[in-house]
C-alpha cells in the first residue's frame, strides 16, 4: 500500500468530525402570507429541521437553487405616483396603472394623464441622451414635477422636488425602465449574519441576479461552495423568508408561486478512538501491507 492511501485511511479512521446535509425543498404555495397575494414575506412551519444538539460544532447554510416568476412590475404601488404644477396650474397628482413600460409606451401614458388633468406640459424622450424633458405650453413660464409620494424619481431621472424657470424641464439624469436587477433573500429566523453597504448588518441569505424579460423565469443555482453562512440559531422550526429587490422593497409577486431549495449542512462531532501513538501507526501500516513471499512489503 502506497504511503499517502495509508495516511488517508488513518485520517479517515481518527477523522473527528463527520459532515451531514439536510436538504430543505420549500414552495410558496405551502407557506403562510404575511404580505398576502405579494408573496415575498412568507413562514414556513417545520418540525425539528435544527435541533439543540450537543454533537454539532456548527451549522450552515445556502441556497441551492431557485425558481422565481418574473412577475413583478417596472412601474409598481412603490413608484406610480408624480405631480406637476406650473405657474398657470395649481399641483396634481397622477397615478400611472402598474405595468411594464418603455420609454415610448410610459411617455404616451404621462401625456395621457397630464392632458386629462388640463396641465399644460408635454413630456419628451431623448434617444440621443435618454433623458425626458418637459415642455410648457402657451403662458407657461415655470414647472415643478414632484414625486416625493413615491419613487418615480428614481424612474424618470429627477430629484424631489424639481423647478425651472422657464417653459422647458430637462430631467439631470437618464430614464430608469431597468426594472427589478436582483432579488435579495432574507430569513430573520435562521440567525444568518451578513453585510450590506446601506445597513450594514444584515440578513441577506443570497442575492440573485435578474436579467430576464418580464413573464418568463428566474433559475438559479448554486455552484460555489463558498456561499454558505453560519446558523447561529440553535434549534429551527420554522423559516422566514423575505424577498426584495435591490433598495429593500418587498417584491410584489402578484400571486405567481416560487419555489426554493436550502443545504443545511451540520458538522457533528463523533468519538473515535484516541489517536495512536507512533509505533501503534507503524504497526498498522505493517499490518495493511500486504507481504511478498520473502515477508518483505510490496
Amino acid at each position: 500500500m502506497k504511503e499517502d492511501n495509508f495516511q488517508e485511511t488513518i485520517l479517515k479512521r481518527y477523522s473527528m468530525t463527520e459532515v451531514e446535509n439536510r436538504l430543505i425543498v420549500i414552495n410558496s404555495i405551502d407557506g403562510i402570507q404575511r404580505n398576502s397575494t405579494y408573496l415575498s414575506d412568507m413562514l414556513f412551519n417545520f418540525q425539528n429541521i435544527l435541533t439543540d444538539e450537543d454533537d454539532i460544532i456548527s451549522s450552515n447554510i445556502c441556497v441551492m437553487n431557485a425558481q422565481f416568476p418574473v412577475s413583478f412590475y417596472t412601474i409598481n404601488e412603490l413608484n406610480n405616483v408624480f405631480g406637476v404644477s406650473t405657474n398657470i396650474n395649481l399641483f396634481q397628482t397622477f397615478t400611472i396603472p402598474v405595468g411594464n413600460y418603455n420609454a415610448n409606451t410610459l411617455i404616451t401614458k404621462l401625456n395621457s394623464l397630464v392632458t386629462a388633468g388640463l396641465i399644460s406640459v408635454v413630456f419628451s424622450f431623448s434617444s440621443l441622451n435618454g433623458k425626458v424633458t418637459l415642455t410648457g405650453g402657451v403662458g407657461v413660464t415655470s414647472i415643478t414635477f414632484s414625486s416625493a409620494l413615491s419613487q418615480f424619481y428614481k424612474v424618470i431621472g429627477s430629484v424631489f422636488p424639481i423647478s425651472t424657470g422657464t417653459n422647458v424641464l430637462n430631467m439631470p439624469y437618464p430614464l430608469n425602465l431597468l426594472g427589478v436587477k436582483k432579488i435579495i433573500i432574507k430569513s430573520q429566523l435562521l440567525g444568518i449574519s451578513s453585510f450590506e453597504s446601506g445597513t450594514n448588518q444584515s440578513i441577506t441569505l443570497s442575492t440573485i441576479p435578474n436579467n430576464n424579460s418580464p413573464f418568463t423565469m428566474i433559475s438559479y443555482e448554486n455552484r460555489s461552495n463558498l456561499n454558505k453562512l453560519i446558523v447561529r440559531a440553535r434549534k429551527i422550526d420554522a423559516i422566514d423568508i423575505q424577498l426584495l429587490d435591490e433598495d429593500n422593497n418587498k417584491l410584489n409577486f402578484n400571486n405567481v408561486q416560487w419555489t426554493l431549495t436550502l443545504v443545511l449542512e451540520n458538522i457533528r462531532k463523533i468519538n473515535r478512538p484516541e489517536i495512536p501513538n507512533f509505533m501503534q501507526l507503524l504497526q498498522q501500516q505493517n499490518e495493511l501491507v500486504p507481504l511478498n513471499e520473502d515477508n518483505t512489503g510490496v
